[in-house]
């Protein structure tokens, strides 16, 4: 018996299991219904810490170093001048994450706990990591949780979605493990939980969802136009508010502070090719040298990435307003950002790679499969450096590409392997339904929802 089956079995079991108080039942359904993303969050800490704490110790047999990752320390750093009364430091960073990441830099100062150098990984032995890693794992991991809710809305199977949280993990890994962005992986999180409130016609909560992601990080603009397409004009007036608030408070401090300083940072935001994957696009852009490393704005492609996701996002979405193509036209979009993108940091990759692979489970396993090693491989290369604008870009740019094609989202949503006990149900590889029976098991809700 394999590991899927073994999951569905004690699924079953706890859930016709007596378990006394409604919260305790209401906390076993959330279990069973969740047995997917939590196996990979837990894989994910204890992985993860093993990693960063033991690797260059014990493998490659180096001084006592913990391979931490080196963005996240600036965060932490900027929770630790918020909890001191220091505000100024704050904006250095994006401000949500500094704000969720208060809680533990009051333990870590209180406990005086050591911390590493901004952009500095390997550093001696920074304590604050053993309280810091988890938390920030767990905080990430809401995007496998918010990936297996969309999984389960198309009905993909519990033994596909353990794929897809496993291969979630691994490439979510590089995002918080090896370079330190929680905020990225909350911001899709939350886009993907907007998307299932628009699905479900809960317009606050979708509202408020996507201003809470663009507080954590812009990026989650570009997911804005596939899941607003949908929305009435009335309902888009109505979401003005929850979509706005979350980002001006978050931007009020230092707009009231320094607008010009706050103003050019946010339509320049600098980028520096020397240390990162540059693009063709570098040459196209003026250049400037910060500390004398050379520096690119980044505002104006990233702008034209929004303009032209959103074009193709509301030109798709309004024609075809089934979840799949909305979830789809996600991927399409933080894909974009990867096409535009002067100068790529390893994890700017991840979103797309993500939605794409969540899509790919919707089609045998054959397809998954490949999908999983496509993501995992992008992951791989994400990291690699080459020399020259080119070679980089274009392999990263055919990859995405490929999973884009898998994704792609054909009229039937779900292979008949994921529900066996109904008959006749059309596959994605063109086998004919004896039955007549649509497969689309949202295409009701989503009729009720449009209404």
């Amino acid at each position: 018996m394999g590991v899927p089956e073994l999951v569905e079995e004690a699924s079953a079991l706890g859930a016709n299991r007596s378990l006394g108080p409604i919260g305790s039942n209401r906390l076993s359904r959330w279990v069973n219904k969740h047995v997917a993303p939590l196996i990979a969050t837990a894989l994910l800490v204890v992985l993860g810490m093993n990693f960063t704490i033991w690797w260059a110790i014990e493998v490659k047999h180096e001084i006592s170093q913990w391979l931490t990752p080196p963005d996240l320390w600036g965060s932490y750093l900027g929770s630790v001048a918020l909890v001191h009364g220091h505000l100024t430091p704050v904006y250095s960073w994006l401000p949500g994450i500094v704000y969720v990441l208060a809680p533990v830099a009051a333990v870590g100062s209180a406990l005086h706990l050591g911390v590493a150098q901004q952009f500095v990984g390997g550093y001696t032995e920074p304590t604050a990591w053993v309280i810091l890693g988890p938390y920030e794992m767990i905080l990430g991991s809401i995007a496998l949780f918010a990936a297996d809710s969309v999984a389960q809305r198309f009905g993909v199977s519990l033994s596909k979605r353990i794929l897809l949280a496993l291969v979630g993990a691994a490439i979510i890994s590089n995002v918080l493990i090896r370079w330190g962005h929680p905020e990225d992986c909350i911001a899709v999180g939350l886009s993907l939980y907007a998307a299932l409130a628009a699905h479900d016609s809960k317009w606050t909560r979708c509202g408020w969802l996507l201003g809470v992601a663009i507080a954590f990080q812009p990026l989650a603009i570009l997911a804005l136009p596939a899941i607003l397409a949908t929305a009435s004009l009335r309902r888009l007036i109505k979401l003005v508010l929850p979509i706005l608030v979350p980002s001006v408070i978050a931007v009020a401090g230092p707009l009231i502070a320094s607008p010009h300083f706050t103003f050019h940072a946010l339509t320049n935001q600098l980028n520096y090719p020397t240390l990162n994957h540059p693009t063709p696009w570098v040459s196209l852009l003026p250049h400037t040298y910060v500390y004398h490393v050379l520096a690119v704005p980044s505002g104006p492609l990233r702008a034209v990435a929004v303009v032209t996701s959103a074009a193709l996002s509301v030109a798709v979405c309004r024609k075809s307003k089934r979840f799949e193509v909305v979830v789809f036209m996600i991927a399409v979009s933080f894909a974009l950002r990867v096409v535009f993108e002067p100068a790529l940091d390893a994890f700017y990759v991840w979103p797309a790679l993500e939605v794409a692979l969540v899509l790919s489970c919707r089609r045998n396993w054959i397809v998954a499969t490949v999908a999983g090693a496509a993501a995992v491989g992008a992951t791989w290369w994400s990291d690699v450096n080459m020399a020259g604008v080119w070679p980089w870009w274009i392999v990263m740019c055919a990859i995405l590409l490929a999973l884009l094609v898998l994704a792609y989202p054909l009229r039937a949503p779900v292979n008949a392997e994921d529900h066996p006990g109904k008959k006749g149900l059309l596959n994605l590889d063109g086998e004919e339904d004896p039955t007549g029976q649509s497969t689309d098991l949202t295409a009701g809700r989503q009729d009720v929802a449009l209404q």
